[in-house]
């Protein structure tokens, strides 16, 4: 027997693996519904998603999953484009722009994105010797070491922002983006080693490579759900303690599992609770990881609405603008069927280690900023006439400086537990695909430990 406590994503992939390897297995979710920030909702014809909208083909899992269980995925609409804001204004990623170094000189010289001194300074990137220092270096510092202050406060925060909701002043570069470290140690240089290393195509922030299920996030925690045996997957069952002995003890409100292997497919606070007492040295470790909180603002408009037609997919915003929007998504001009033709859907995102403070802001006041934002940059002054406001409290770990040496104290302690793994977001990697790398590993250790 196997327990799965926590159905998001990796509790669903743990679980199914186990009942591919022939094991019974039993998943508990403590909610009323599985998929965790898989999470779409449907209504009046809009197709609106609360967490992630994309998978991206360089992080093939998610995708390949999705194959597997015979989820449709769409790709971005052709034409498009990113912008990111200075002075206030959305400006277009300059063409061949990978993260933060320009693949293509000449489309990047003609961007009003970098100033000709931020430009100029990045370009000594290409004369600098490697120079990286002992031990864990911030994401802050190797940007402004290789490419210079202006780099890193109008490509680098705004990109990395939009992945890890993170302080690139905290954030370690081992941990988040190990390799532009070796770009440097391989080329010398981030722009020689991006141009060496970038696709035939690479425009903008390469959007075209990122896809969606057509049906929305919800359709493939719904494949997975199905994929496994009928009453495999409980909801409103809510672990209590898991506890060892001659078999574990997996303890809920009013009855007791008892299994000989156990998955904790869990946020970081969560899975903590459980180790207490259990593994002390987990439980501290993982509650060590510092935490993030962000929010998303679905806005509706009939397109009628719109002054003039909104450009490209999106964009993202510094933080040096001080707005309230971190990012926003032009979510009908990024995916097809989300919306009938005479709506208009925008999502916006705010919060993060450097944004403002989403976890008590009431919903109007989430709303009445996000508006002022776009009202601002796009021209839109009429009111919405549909929102969808959902906030993700404290859910979003930050990879800060030492985050390796945390994860190793975790997985280290966790590994003298027979027969019990951890699989979180909180360790290696927050995206979909590294969530399903991650579970698939965790069922691979716990099935050869018993092997």
């Amino acid at each position: 027997m196997n327990v799965v406590v926590g159905g998001g994503v990796a509790g669903l992939v743990a679980a199914l693996r186990l009942q591919q390897a022939g094991q019974p297995v039993t998943l508990l979710e403590a909610s009323d519904r599985l998929g965790g920030v898989l999470w779409s909702e449907r209504r009046d014809g809009l197709l609106l998603e609360r967490g992630p909208d994309s998978l991206v083909r360089t992080k093939p899992a998610g995708i390949e999953l999705a194959a597997e269980l015979g989820v449709e995925m769409v790709p971005t609409q052709p034409g498009g484009h990113t912008n990111i804001v200075r002075d206030g204004q959305l400006q277009p990623l300059p063409d061949g722009l990978r993260l933060l170094a320009p693949t293509r000189v000449r489309s990047f010289l003609k961007s009003p994105v970098v100033s000709w001194r931020g430009k100029a300074r990045m370009a000594m990137d290409l004369f600098l010797p490697p120079n990286a220092p002992a031990g864990d270096e911030s994401l802050a510092s190797f940007v402004r070491r290789r490419l210079g202050q202006e780099a890193l406060d109008r490509l680098a925060q705004p990109m990395v922002g939009g992945i890890y909701s993170g302080d690139p002043e905290q954030l370690s570069l081992n941990s988040t983006m190990p390799t532009l470290l070796a770009l440097e140690a391989e080329h010398g240089s981030v722009i020689r080693g991006m141009r060496a290393t970038a696709p035939a195509r690479s425009a903008g922030a390469s959007y075209d490579l990122f896809q969606t299920p057509r049906e929305g996030f919800s359709a493939l925690a719904d494949a997975l759900a199905a994929a496994l045996t009928p009453g495999t997957a409980r909801t409103g069952a809510a672990v209590r303690a898991v506890r060892p002995g001659a078999s574990w003890s997996v303890e809920l409100d009013d009855e007791v599992l008892q299994t000989d292997r156990v998955v904790l497919a869990l946020p970081a606070a969560a899975a903590a609770d459980l180790l207490d007492g259990l593994c002390e040295e987990a439980a501290a470790g993982l509650r060590s990881i510092p935490r993030a909180s962000v929010a998303t603002i679905n806005l509706v408009w009939p397109t009628s609405a719109l002054p003039r037609p909104l450009p490209g997919f999106g964009y993202v915003c510094p933080a040096v603008e001080g707005r309230f929007l971190s990012a926003a998504t032009f979510t009908t001009n990024k995916y097809p069927g989300r919306a009938p033709a005479d709506r208009v859907v925008i999502r916006g995102f705010a919060g993060g280690a450097l944004g403002p403070s989403v976890d008590e802001m009431p919903d109007d006041g989430l709303v009445e900023a996000a508006l002022r934002d776009l009202g601002e940059l796009t021209g839109i002054r009429d009111a919405p006439v549909d929102v969808l406001t959902t906030r993700w409290i404290r859910t979003q770990p930050q990879y800060v400086l030492g985050h390796s040496d945390r994860v190793a104290r975790v997985e280290d302690a966790v590994a003298g537990l027979a027969g019990l793994e951890l699989t979180s977001s909180a360790l290696r990697g927050v995206g979909i695909a590294d969530r399903v790398v991650d579970a698939e590993a965790a069922v691979r250790r716990l099935l050869s430990a018993s092997a």
